[in-house]
Order: C-alpha cells, then sequence, then structure tokens
C-alpha cells in the first residue's frame, strides 16, 4: 500500500517505508519529513517548494527498488 495523498505527500507501506525514506533523505535532504503511524506504514511529506514531479518521480522509483529489495513473505 503505497499511495500519494497530495503532490507533497505519499503514504508508504512498511515493508518499504525505511527505504524509501532514507532515499528521499538522500535526495532532497533534511525537507524530508517521515512520520511513522503504528499500522498504515509511513507518511512522507515534503514542503511546497519541492518541485512535486520530481518528488512524485523520485519517491516512485524509492518505492519500486524497495520492493524489489524486500523479501515477499509469501514466496517460496
Amino acid at each position: 500500500m503505497c499511495r500519494f495523498q497530495s503532490e507533497h505527500a505519499v503514504l508508504i507501506c512498511p515493508v518499504a517505508s525505511d527505504q524509501v525514506c532514507t532515499h528521499l533523505h538522500e535526495v532532497f535532504g533534511e525537507q524530508v519529513q517521515c512520520s511513522k503511524s503504528s499500522d498504515q506504514g509511513t507518511l512522507i511529506e515534503v514542503p511546497s517548494s519541492i518541485d512535486p514531479t520530481r518528488f512524485q518521480v523520485v519517491t516512485r522509483e524509492a518505492i519500486a527498488a524497495a520492493q524489489v529489495l524486500s523479501p515477499d513473505p509469501g514466496a517460496r
């Protein structure tokens, strides 16, 4: 479950959240705020000064990379 809530905010599933937050911090620096939710994952937000298209592209790439690196618990 990863879904954009606005141009500058995305909710990331728990499995990918740490990797995505780390990558976004590397790209956008300390402007990235990651707020963990108890069961829904992590809300990642950036200020409106960040280009929304770039934020969404970089976020989607980070999500895809995290999914490749994360083992599927149902796989055998």
